[in-house]
Order: C-alpha cells, then sequence, then structure tokens
C-alpha cells in the first residue's frame, strides 16, 4: 500500500506537470512514466536498494533467494514482472494467495520462479558483550592489527553472529562464518584453511571485547 501511494502520487504530479510543460508531448510522457512505474518500480528499487522498495524499507521487510543471498537484477525484474499474474482474477490476488498458502516460505508465484523470499528483518540493538574463551581465538586475536577498521555494517553482523552463534553446529558456523572470514583471510594474509567461525570471534573481540568500545561504529573507514 505504501508503495502503491508514493506510485499514485508522482503519477498525479507527472499527470499535472508534464502537460503543462511539454503540452501534447507531455501525454506520452505520462504514458511512460506510468509503464516504467508500472512493470519496473518494484524490480528497479529492489535491484538497488538490496532487496527493498520504500515500502519495504519501512516496514523492515526485505526480498532474499531461497538460500539468504542478497538477489541480483534479474531476480528483482523477474519477481515484478509476475506479480501481475499473482494479482488475478480480476486483482483479487488470490492466485497470490493460494501460492503463498501451499509453501512452507509463503512464495507467491513470482517468488517462486524468480527463486526468492520476502523475510522480515528483526530489528535489535547489541545489548552486552560476548566474551569467547578459547585458546585458538587469542591466536587468531595476534593476527588482527591494533585498530582493524570495521565499518557499521561489519561491526552488525559480527555481533549478531557472535551473540546467536551456540544455536549453530559446527559445520553450519563454518559456513555462515565463511562469507566474512573469506575475504578477511586474504586481507589478512591468512591460511585459506583458517577456521571461519574463530576467526570472525577473533575479530569481535578486537572490536568490541579489546577495546573496549561499548557501541557500535559511527563511521564506515576512509580510504
Amino acid at each position: 500500500m505504501i508503495d502503491l501511494i508514493l506510485r499514485t502520487i508522482v503519477l498525479v504530479a507527472a499527470r499535472i506537470a508534464m502537460p503543462q510543460a511539454f503540452g501534447v508531448m507531455g501525454f506520452g510522457g505520462v504514458l511512460v512514466l506510468w509503464f516504467l512505474m508500472s512493470w519496473f518500480y518494484g524490480g528497479i528499487f529492489e535491484a538497488c536498494w538490496n532487496g527493498q522498495t520504500p515500502g519495504k524499507r519501512l516496514l523492515h521487510l526485505r526480498v532474499l533467494t531461497i538460500d539468504g543471498q542478497p538477489i541480483n537484477g534479474l531476480q528483482a525484474v523477474l519477481r515484478n514482472i509476475i506479480k501481475d499474474l499473482d494479482m488475478q482474477p480480476g486483482y483479487l490476488c488470490l492466485v497470490g494467495l493460494i501460492s503463498t498458502a501451499m509453501n512452507h516460505r509463503f512464495q507467491r508465484l513470482g517468488d517462486l520462479v524468480a527463486g526468492t523470499m520476502v523475510v522480515y528483518e528483526k530489528q535489535s540493538r547489541l545489548q552486552t558483550l560476548t566474551r569467547v574463551d578459547d585458546v585458538n581465538t587469542a591466536a587468531l586475536l595476534e593476527h588482527i592489527p591494533h585498530g582493524f577498521p570495521v565499518g557499521r555494517s561489519m561491526a552488525r553482523a559480527l555481533a549478531a553472529y557472535v551473540q546467536k552463534r551456540k544455536q549453530f553446529s559446527t559445520a553450519r558456523r563454518a559456513e555462515l562464518a565463511w562469507h566474512l572470514a573469506g575475504p578477511l583471510c586474504k586481507q589478512l594474509e591468512l591460511p585459506r584453511d583458517t577456521n571461519p567461525d574463530l576467526l570472525l570471534c577473533a575479530l569481535y573481540q578486537s572490536t568490541f571485547v579489546t577495546d573496549r568500545q561499548p557501541s557500535l561504529p559511527t563511521q564506515e573507514p576512509v580510504a
């Protein structure tokens, strides 16, 4: 509804302003804008805003792939083009409702075709510091330079991971941690077989515990 209201405001404003500014040509411009807003509004925003439209961002919703990865531009456009089929019959959205009711990820047809799903991002704050008591973590900590730059998004990811890592098996920890630890190993020139779980724990210690930083960094590092 939020996205529909925004699209309507833009189209109404264009309908008033463009004919006055460009005469008869303005009506053609309005039709082109209507076509783009109808078919590509969601796809363009979700492709450029990492799975979010303005409405999704306000409600803390995001489109991800079914394995939890960011979507690409093709998936964003594809799931939105098929949206009209989900809204049938007669734009009552019955097809989409039946589709979401028949699978455990609540995917409409557009999501099933594109391999995507809509998730709710739980907003949480770092309440307490978690100390990881492990000899190997302490050893890896020595390889992280003092004051190693950690941006806000990385800091949040570290905090969320370390606080929840005990909920996962050892294999699952390694799988989740590698997405951040892989590039970090290259940056720190560590062996590829470095334990990714413990490396993230060491970086967490360096960022939040060792330096006694009680809150998230407020600025991204400047190159």
